[in-house]
């Protein structure tokens, strides 16, 4: 039987995380630096976080939510180093 799980990490400063068997990727920048995320060649930019409409700006890990992913390599790297951003993920686990 498979059962999914939902999983947080939070991210503080520059490194690269790799997730495995999951099915759908969020990553939102809650902190006052822009942050750079790098998964599959390709660097995106997600903004700092603003006070006044009291949301972050997210991106979402391509995927049609189903189909598990085996593993991603995703490099977060901040300006000036340091940030905070979470990682939200869902698990699939074989029970």
């Amino acid at each position: 039987m498979l059962k999914s799980g939902l999983l947080s990490r939070e991210i503080k400063k520059d490194c690269t995380e790799i997730i495995k068997d999951f099915t759908i990727a969020t990553i939102s920048n809650t902190g006052a630096t822009a942050l750079y995320i790098t998964h599959g060649n390709v660097e995106r930019k997600i903004p700092p976080f603003r006070e006044d409409i009291q949301l972050p700006f997210m991106h979402n890990i391509p995927s049609d939510g189903f189909t598990v992913i085996e593993q991603l390599e995703i490099s977060f790297r901040f300006e000036g180093g340091i940030g905070r951003a979470i990682l939200d993920y869902r698990t699939i686990k074989d029970c």
